[in-house]
């Protein structure tokens, strides 16, 4: 979400809740806070263990925005080549309640990096 947007929007102007995501509702950290943790890939590796080989091939490092080109490894994977573009998801239903499950093995990397981010923005 961009700083200063209130929420995103599906096509019947509601507010989009993935369903079954790992979601987090933080009191005193503003959406410029995380927002620095996200676009500033120099920050990922001081909250999310699970990051490594950052590279720009077009040398526009290190902060992220439209069109920019960057490649990063994960999981000991070879590094993944991305370029960032903006992304609305599509209206969907919700998720039936293998979401729910605790622990979520789908989701154990997902929450990790999101209290990574989480952690770090509030300090």
């Amino acid at each position: 979400m961009r700083p200063g947007r209130e929420s995103v929007l599906n096509d019947r102007r509601r507010p989009l809740t993935p369903q079954g995501s790992p979601k987090a509702v933080v009191r005193g950290v503003t959406a410029a806070q995380v927002w620095r943790y996200l676009t500033d890939t120099s920050t990922w590796e001081s909250y999310y263990d699970n990051v490594a080989d950052i590279s720009y091939p077009n040398g526009d490092a290190p902060e992220l925005k439209a069109d920019v080109a960057f490649g990063f490894g994960t999981f000991g994977f070879p590094p993944l080549d991305a370029r960032v573009v903006e992304f609305q998801a599509p209206a969907r239903r919700p998720r039936p309640a293998p979401a729910q499950e605790r622990p979520n093995p789908r989701l154990n990397g997902h929450q990790a990096w999101l209290d990574g981010l989480v952690g770090a923005a509030a300090k």
